[in-house]
This record gives structure tokens, sequence and C-alpha cells, in this order.
């Protein structure tokens, strides 16, 4: 017979007992990781509890700082667009409008008209004490303004115009005013002009208590300065016809209640207000 090699195969109860044993050296040396495990478990945190719980203090921190960048964000954006749209409104003054030193208080809004053909209550329509006081306010009390050789020169006005004297400053300058004053003082002549009987009394002490020739001239140089003003600024706003069954009228009417782009004129009066001097003498 030839040798061979054979290599013995373990009996079933030998793969058993080789099994049993293998379980045995487990189960000896199991007690010592798990112990560790158990000690990580009472004693320590485990390294994704350890994190969990990291996170968890972050987030209120995280949370914080995105609400504080939220509000500065949304802070200088409202800025940016006022103060963009005040640089837009200066812009468009400058740009459509002759040189002036009031150009910088100028904002724009848009207004509605209240005109229908039987007018509600308004201050400045009448005769009386409360409706000159309203004109006043307007008109009257605002006071004249002083200017500088420079800005006279960007206004292209006369260099022989009025000089004065800061009677609180001692500055020189120009004596000067704005149109918008001078326009609403002629509006009111008018007004007053139609309640001669009223106002041409002197103890009034209006405009109108002056002779018939000094009068009409004051009233046509009014006229042409509206009419002036008036094609100048050629309103292109649009109204349309209406019926008004809710008023004691027949017909159809115009519809003024119309959108407008008006500036400030509040702000305006202050600038002038703010502006306006007390001057000594003139030369």
């Amino acid at each position: 017979m030839s040798s061979e090699k054979y290599t013995s195969v373990p009996h079933e109860e030998e793969e058993v007992e080789s099994l049993a044993g293998s379980l045995s050296t487990e189960s000896t040396e199991r007690p010592a990781s798990t112990s560790r495990w158990r000690r990580m478990r009472v004693g320590e945190e485990s390294p994704c509890r350890e994190r969990a719980r990291r996170l968890l203090r972050f987030w209120p921190w995280a949370a914080h700082a995105v609400l504080l960048t939220t509000s500065v964000s949304l802070f200088a954006l409202t800025l940016c667009m006022r103060y963009g749209n005040t640089q837009d409104d200066v812009y468009y003054t400058k740009k459509y409008s002759s040189y002036s030193p009031a150009a910088s208080v100028v904002k724009y809004h848009t207004e509605r008209y209240n005109l229908t053909p039987i007018m509600d209550w308004s201050p400045f329509v009448g005769v009386g004490y409360q409706v000159d006081r309203a004109w006043d306010h307007i008109t009257n009390n605002i006071g004249d303004q002083m200017i500088s050789h420079d800005e006279l020169v960007k206004l292209g006005l006369d260099p022989k115009s009025i000089k004065i004297t800061n009677a609180v400053t001692g500055e020189e300058g120009y004596r000067a005013g704005l149109e918008v004053f001078h326009q609403l003082h002629c509006l009111n002549l008018l007004r007053m002009s139609t309640f001669a009987d009223y106002y041409g009394r002197e103890d009034v002490g209006s405009d109108v208590a002056t002779d018939k020739e000094d009068l009409r001239g004051h009233i046509d140089h009014c006229i042409e300065a509206l009419r002036m003003n008036l094609m100048c600024q050629a309103d292109i706003g649009v109204f349309t016809f209406k019926m008004y069954p809710d008023l004691p009228v027949e017909g159809h009417w115009p519809d003024f209640s119309t959108l407008h782009t008006c500036r400030n004129f509040d702000d305006i009066r202050n600038w002038a207000l703010t502006h306006s001097v007390t001057f000594e003498d003139e030369e």
C-alpha cells in the first residue's frame, strides 16, 4: 500500500466540545469589557451623549446669533431704503428743478385730492379771523431768508440784489425768499379781494385796504405770477366725470379726487423758518 497522509476529521462530539470551549473562553473575557461599558454608562457619558449635550448648550447661542444678525440686517436694510429714498428725492429735485438751497429737505409723497362739487369745510375758505390765521401760518408768518454770494451766482440772480446783515450773527448776504410763499401770498390776496367789503376796512389791515389803482396793480401782478407758475408746472394729472347722486347737484361733474405727487410743504416751511433772518440794514 502506498503511504498517504490523512487529516483527521473530528467527530460531532469533538466539535461540540470545541465550540463549548470557545464559548467558555469568550465568557471569561467578556466581563472586563462589559464592566468597562457599565462603568462608562454609570460614571461617565458616552461620546454620543456628550456631543448631544454640547449641541444642546450650543443651540441657544446659535439662535441668538441668528436673531441678532437678522435684526441688524433688517435695520441696515431699513436705513438703506430710507437713505436711498431721500437720495432719490434730492436727485430728482435737483434734476427737474432750478437750484435752491432748500432742495435738500424736499421729499415726495402721493396724495389724493378731496374736491367735490359741493366742498367740505376748509380752514382756508371764507372770511374772518380764523381763516386769516390759517393763511398767515402758510404765508405771512414765515419771514425772509438770506443767501450767500455763491448761492446768488448759482441762482443766476442779479449781483446788484439787496444786501443785508444778519442782526444775530453779523453775517452779510442777500435778502431772499422762496417762491411758494409768494405764490400763496398772491392766492390769498385774490381770496381777500373777493371779500372787499370786509378786507377793505382799515381796521382789518389787509393788502386790500388801499386805493383802487394800487389794488388793481397788485391783483394783476398776482394773477400773472400764478398763471406763469401753473403753466410752468403744467400738471398732467387726469380727471374724469361722474354723477353725484348724494349731492344736491344735477348732471355730471368733474371728479377731482385724483392722485398727485406732492412735495412735503411742512418740511419746506420749517426750512424757511429755520433760515429766516432779521436784518439791520439794506444796501
